[in-house]
Formats: C-alpha cells, sequence, structure tokens
C-alpha cells in the first residue's frame, strides 16, 4: 500500500517540474505559489486515481491514463493553455518527475548497498 503513497513524495519534484514549466510559458507573477499549488494538484489527482486503481484492481497503465486525463481538465482551468500544451504538459511532468526519483532511488540503493556489505 505505500507504493500508492509515492505521489506525496513527488510534491517537490513536480513544483521544480512545474516552475520550470511556467518559466518557459513565460508566467511572471507568483511563479513559485502556482508550481506548488499545480504539483499538490497533480499529486492530489494521482492519490485518488491511485486509491481507485487500487480498489479496482486495475493495471498502472490505467492509473497513468485516468491521472493525465484528470489533470488535463484542472490544468485548463489554472492556466490559459493551447490544447496541445494541456496534454502534453502533464504527460511530460509526470514522466521526468517519476524518471527523477528512479534516479534518485537508485543512486540512495547504490550507495548504501556497498555500506551494508561491511566493505
Amino acid at each position: 500500500m505505500l507504493e500508492y503513497l509515492f505521489p506525496l513524495l513527488m510534491i517537490p519534484i513536480y513544483a521544480g517540474i512545474f516552475y520550470i514549466v511556467l518559466k518557459w510559458l513565460k508566467v511572471d507573477t507568483h511563479r513559485v505559489k502556482r508550481s506548488f499549488i499545480l504539483a499538490s494538484t497533480l499529486a492530489a489527482i494521482e492519490l485518488a486515481c491511485n486509491l481507485i486503481v487500487f480498489t479496482f484492481e486495475l493495471d498502472g497503465t490505467a492509473n497513468t491514463i485516468l491521472s493525465i486525463g484528470i489533470f488535463v481538465f484542472v490544468i485548463r482551468k489554472l492556466l490559459i493553455l493551447k490544447l496541445w500544451q494541456a496534454v502534453v504538459i502533464p504527460m511530460v511532468v509526470t514522466a521526468t518527475g517519476y524518471l527523477i526519483l528512479a534516479v534518485f532511488l537508485m543512486v540512495f540503493f547504490q550507495f548504501f548497498a556497498s555500506s551494508s556489505t561491511g566493505i
């Protein structure tokens, strides 16, 4: 059940990625605040989708499609975007966020795996 709480750990990573996206979109006012709002919203949507997928025993792909689909509607209300931007941004942020998490976890386990063997 702990793996379904990963979106809560992803909020700082998502916030950093959204900060870069908002900078790319030339949003100047309250960029940090907006990036944390978007990151928290995406994490909450992913957490709700994780619970739905866990309850109905669906695949992880269904979770990704469901969370991105819901977030597209949310992001269209929060930011003025073209349709392609509203679809691409959640996919890129989610994929990049989990890639960053995977790299951090690999480095973390590699670092502590060598110290646990006694060498």
